[in-house]
């Protein structure tokens, strides 16, 4: 049977359809390729036309309020869902975040060969949406935590480059700057968080006990 679209029908059908699959691009924290599975979609969490059914869909099987807080599954295993909710849709945030505190409280779980390191989600969130800064701000956050904090300020930098980029990631930075005792970069990043709103934080609190606060 031919189904005939209106130019708008078909460009909504367009819109909503799944897009190209990105592969696990990279190398974990031990220098293993990233590898992984595909499933349904991929779809883009921050593409309003893919946030509605599909979104749903996912969110209502794999991704409820406890598999968020890690308290249990909805089809098995906490991290089986989470791992199905990032195949379906790669930069869901939340999931990214949930991923990447589930595999810090249990490190052994990407021992398993099924599941990929947090790392390789986070690679493979930020190929699929390039300027998606803020799958990039969690993957530095993670990296900050797992003691890489040179490709965390790599991470940050990138993110920083993308337009409209919220002064949340000067501050995460210039924390990490100031951490790694580069208090001139650490100033750097202050002033702009500053001056776009991030006020009374404890960067500031930081350099004013160094003595090194730049507001008057």
């Amino acid at each position: 049977m031919l189904t005939i679209f209106s130019s708008h029908s078909l460009a909504q059908y367009l819109e909503n359809q799944p897009m190209p699959r990105p592969g696990w691009p990279g190398i974990d924290l031990k220098g293993n390729k990233c590898q992984g599975n595909s499933g349904y979609g991929p779809y883009d969490y921050t593409n309003k036309n893919h946030r509605g059914h599909n979104l749903r869909i996912v969110e209502q099987n794999h991704f409820n309020k406890d598999v968020e807080r890690l308290k249990t599954g909805m089809t098995g295993a906490v991290g089986g869902d989470i791992d199905y909710t990032l195949r379906a849709f790669p930069n869901h945030h939340r999931a990214l975040y949930a991923m990447a505190r589930h595999q810090l409280k249990t490190p052994t779980f990407s021992n398993n060969p099924r599941y990929p390191a947090a790392e390789c989600y986070f690679q493979r969130a930020i190929k699929f949406t390039p300027n998606d800064f803020r799958s990039m701000l969690l993957y530095a956050n993670y990296l900050v935590k797992r003691t890489r904090p040179n490709k965390a300020v790599e991470i940050y930098k990138r993110a920083l480059s993308i337009k409209k980029a919220p002064p949340e990631i000067n501050y995460s930075l210039g924390l990490l700057y100031f951490d790694l005792k580069k208090y001139n970069e650490a100033v750097e990043q202050a002033e702009i968080a500053y001056s776009n709103g991030v006020k009374n934080s404890k960067l500031a609190r930081k350099l004013k006990g160094i003595n090194r606060w730049p507001v008057q």
